[in-house]
């Protein structure tokens, strides 16, 4: 006689046992266990696989949750009462123990931003980890997007997005160290419910002559004035393809014109908020830097940015003698993009306009992929963008080759003639 287990559908960790003579023909048993359930036992490293089997599914469902089996004979009063206190593991817990074990490790910038996530997941403290479920994430989703709720927060938030990412990383931590058999309580209906408004539809690129618009009028903003250093990180970070936390972050002795190299190392973290100070950071956002190849116009803007400002050593694009608060940068590109009288916000578009001008001239992911510090090809195909010039070049040449299509046509002779 041959056994096999098939998965219960929706019950995690419970199988029905099915029974074979020919391995062919399968079918529950007459007599006997007719289901099986595991679940991890213990913690740390005493964490053990355990699985039994039962007559009933209820008593396999009831092995799965961790409680008394339904046909156990021993009255359920006779069992020793646990302390209350044992089982019970608050949401607070959980944030403590994913701080301590999985936040610890990241970068510091993701831990600043994490603590802006966290006020946000206020709603559950006090409650039990265990009693975290789907309707309570719903309650919680309904919570964040309360109209006194949303008027506290910024006119450009799009959706709850990142606090709902630390969510499931402040569950995922509680699964992996503390309860195994813990039920993720997160539904893929959950990612459409958190977003509050769709984003603003602007196109996250600069043709080379919206680029010219854009310098133009930002020398017209920063030149001669204390913000002249802002025009010349525009061009930096144009010409180096870099974000604006990188391309803020360069110092005199990152160019090495000897091996006509930048060595790219550092970053700055800017403070969110007047009470958080802006510091520097080792390393870049994707990875701990890279060594790039200084382009002419990435050489010039050095050059000319040194003679202009006198400096000779340390930070290239300090303020003041400290590091520039980003809506002080961030304002600048505004007000040139508006006197330029282009549609776009903020300061990355430098860094997409640059990588998809790279792209669209090498028609190499591989060397986009590079030039931008990408890990993966995934994020660098973001930049291979189609332009209008390009589909107008590839409609034009399409119409090149049927243009006899229609030549002496009839219908259209007809057509002509009536008028249409």
């Amino acid at each position: 006689m041959k056994r096999k287990y098939e998965a219960v559908k929706n019950n995690t960790g419970i199988y029905k046992v099915l029974v074979s003579e020919d391995g062919k023909s399968w079918k529950e048993p007459t007599r006997g266990c007719r289901y099986a359930a595991s679940r991890y036992e213990g913690g740390g490293e005493s964490l053990q696989r355990s699985k039994k089997h039962f007559r009933t599914f209820e008593d396999a469902k009831n092995f799965r949750q961790k409680l008394e089996p339904v046909s156990s004979p021993l009255p359920l009063q006779n069992k020793p009462e646990e302390s209350p206190s044992k089982n019970f593991f608050s949401f607070e817990d959980a944030i403590a123990l994913y701080e301590k074990a999985t936040l610890s490790n990241k970068a510091a910038s993701t831990q600043t931003r994490y603590h802006h996530y966290k006020k946000h997941l206020a709603f559950f403290n006090g409650m039990s980890v265990e009693t975290i479920d789907t309707i309570t994430i719903d309650n919680w989703i309904a919570w964040l997007k309360r109209p006194e709720y949303l008027a506290t927060q910024h006119s450009t938030r799009c959706s709850f997005k990142s606090e709902f990412t630390v969510l499931r990383n402040i569950l995922n931590t509680y699964t992996s160290r503390i309860n195994r058999n813990f039920r993720m309580p997160f539904i893929k209906e959950h990612r459409a419910a958190i977003k509050v408004k769709a984003p603003a539809l602007v196109v996250k690129d600069l043709t080379p002559e919206e680029l010219k618009k854009f310098l133009e009028a930002l020398k017209e903003v920063c030149l001669n004035t204390k913000w002249e250093f802002v025009y010349y990180l525009a061009l930096m970070q144009y010409f180096t393809y870099l974000r604006i936390q990188e391309a803020t972050a360069l110092h005199y002795e990152d160019f090495n014109f000897a091996r006509n190299e930048i060595t790219l190392s550092k970053k700055i973290m800017f403070g969110r908020s007047h009470k958080e100070q802006t510091i520097l950071v080792s390393g870049s956002k994707a990875n701990g830097g890279k060594i790039l190849p200084m382009s002419e116009m990435a050489s010039r803007t050095f050059r000319e940015w040194t003679v202009r400002s006198g400096i000779r050593s340390g930070p290239l694009f300090a303020f003041k003698g400290a590091w520039p608060r980003y809506r002080l940068i961030e304002y600048r590109y505004s007000q040139a993009l508006q006197k330029a009288g282009l549609n776009q916000s903020a300061t990355h578009i430098l860094r997409h306009a640059s990588l998809t001008e790279a792209q669209e001239t090498s028609r190499d992911l591989n060397q986009t992929k590079f030039l931008a510090g990408h890990q993966s090809i995934k994020t660098t195909e973001r930049y291979a963008k189609v332009r209008t010039h390009q589909i107008r070049e590839t409609q034009n040449k399409f119409d090149e080759k049927m243009s006899g299509v229609l030549d002496g046509s009839q219908w259209f002779a007809n057509e002509a003639t009536n008028g249409v």
